[in-house]
């Protein structure tokens, strides 16, 4: 079903390119004042119908029991925050608990933005608390520091975690029911840690070029 929703959706938006493709050529036949009055009106139009189609969106759909990942405490203890942030060449026990001979699991962590995906769509994590809270360093639960709802790709803000997801996202519709990945969408125009990054155009880890307007962006997964 859910491959038959994303099938049908891109035909229709299909559909719609060629309709403006074809009301553009009409346009170019009108006089110069009528033509701009045409165009004026056809931007309105579509702008009026975005906003309409977002308002109608729900990202909250396919979203009960999705649980979003906190943030888990450092390995090492720290201090500051930002700028000022460093770590001491100490465990940070009295937080995680771990103490020395414990097995622990170390992963490469990218540092993007933090998406979700299930065979029912792609999803980001909001925080509920503002920036510099000092409630984040609390024991709240997932409910109370998080909210997390379906990414509505019509939405230009996502256009590049769009980029970032593109072709994966077939992999994702395919997993079973109840799994969910958690992973880094990456790319020249996510943050500024990778400016200046060529993917290359490969297929292997450096994504595609060009897709959002960035010429690098790529998924990095570290938890199902």
């Amino acid at each position: 079903t859910t491959a038959t929703t994303a099938t049908t959706a891109t035909t229709a938006t299909s559909a719609m390119k060629a309709r403006e493709a074809e009301a553009t050529k009409i346009r170019n036949f009108l006089p110069a004042a009528v033509k701009r009055g045409a165009e004026e009106g056809f931007r309105r139009a579509k702008k009026e119908a975005q906003a309409a189609k977002n308002k109608a969106f729900d990202p909250k759909q396919h979203t009960e029991g999705l649980r979003v990942q906190r943030k888990i405490h450092h390995l090492l203890s720290s201090q500051g925050q930002r700028e000022t942030f460093f770590y001491h060449p100490a465990l940070n026990t009295a937080q995680h608990g771990l103490k020395e001979g414990d097995p622990v699991w170390l992963s490469e962590k990218w540092d993007g933005t933090t998406v979700q995906a299930t065979n029912k769509g792609v999803f980001k994590r909001r925080d509920l608390l503002e920036r510099g809270s000092a409630k984040k360093f609390g024991t709240m639960c997932e409910e109370e520091r998080y909210d997390v709802g379906l990414i509505n790709w019509d939405e230009p803000a996502n256009v590049h975690i769009k980029a970032s997801t593109d072709r994966w996202r077939d992999a994702f519709r395919s997993m079973e029911d109840g799994l969910c990945v958690y992973f880094e969408a990456i790319g020249d125009e996510i943050g500024g840690r990778f400016k200046g990054i060529d993917g290359g155009g490969g297929d292997g880890g450096g994504g595609g070029g060009g897709g959002g307007g960035g010429r690098f962006h790529d998924i990095r997964v570290f938890d199902f």
